[in-house]
């Protein structure tokens, strides 16, 4: 598939409403996607590779931000592999 979404949240139970969000998709984003309040991230034809996707989030009243991350994997389409361009050759 060429699209993915990730959709996150903080738990927390004041205010849950003013949880300030951000991400970053480590090896295809340069810097931090601010996103205010909003909770998805989405990303359109990633090329093959392996990538750490990256949220925080900031309580309205907390000078702490929960980083947490997850390992994404984008393993390339046959026609991308090496097995593939070696067949056609043949």
């Amino acid at each position: 598939e060429s699209t993915f979404s990730f959709e996150f949240s903080l738990l927390t139970y004041t205010n849950p409403e003013k949880i300030q969000y951000a991400y970053k998709l480590d090896g295809f984003d340069q810097d931090w996607s601010y996103i205010g309040t909003r909770k998805v991230a989405t990303y359109t034809n990633l090329p093959p590779g392996s990538y750490t996707f990256k949220f925080l989030g900031k309580a309205e009243n907390t000078e702490k931000s929960n980083i947490k991350s997850i390992k994404v994997i984008i393993h390339p389409a046959f026609w991308q592999t090496w097995w593939f361009y070696c067949l056609v050759i043949i």
